[in-house]
């Protein structure tokens, strides 16, 4: 009984956790020893759940030219839409966890000097597509 309790268990765990997409942003020219991890998952309101987690990324005032965030944006089938900042952890680590009602195919990372952008206007750190499939 135990043993099949277990494996149940593992099951749900997997299911559960297979619909949610996985990937990693490519390597960046502007900070290429940042390793910038993202999560998509669909929700059962089809809002989708955005987790962006960032290590070793520099400050962005550290950044040439100088910038005060770095803003999460999607690419939807209507513009640019900005999602949130990463926020910094401590000197290592960033990360967002943010939910979007909107579609959208590409996530992107830009540094600006205006965390509440309505549109990209500062450095692409990295951008990455996103398959809804």
């Amino acid at each position: 009984m135990t043993k099949t309790n277990y494996f149940l268990g593992a099951l749900l765990f997997l299911l559960a956790t297979s619909c949610a997409t996985t990937g990693k942003f490519p390597v960046s020219e502007v900070i290429p020893a940042a390793e910038i991890d993202l999560k998509v998952k669909e929700d059962k309101n089809e809002n989708y759940k955005i987790s962006v987690k960032a290590k070793h990324i520099a400050s962005p005032d550290r950044l040439n030219p100088p910038a005060s965030y770095y803003v999460v944006w999607v690419d939807t089938y209507d513009g640019y839409k900005n999602v949130g900042q990463l926020r910094s952890k401590n000197a290592k680590r960033a990360e967002l966890q943010t939910l979007s009602p909107f579609q959208f195919n590409e996530i992107l990372i830009t540094a600006e000097t205006n965390g509440d952008a309505s549109y990209p206007q500062g450095v692409v750190i990295s951008m990455t597509t996103f398959d809804h499939n």
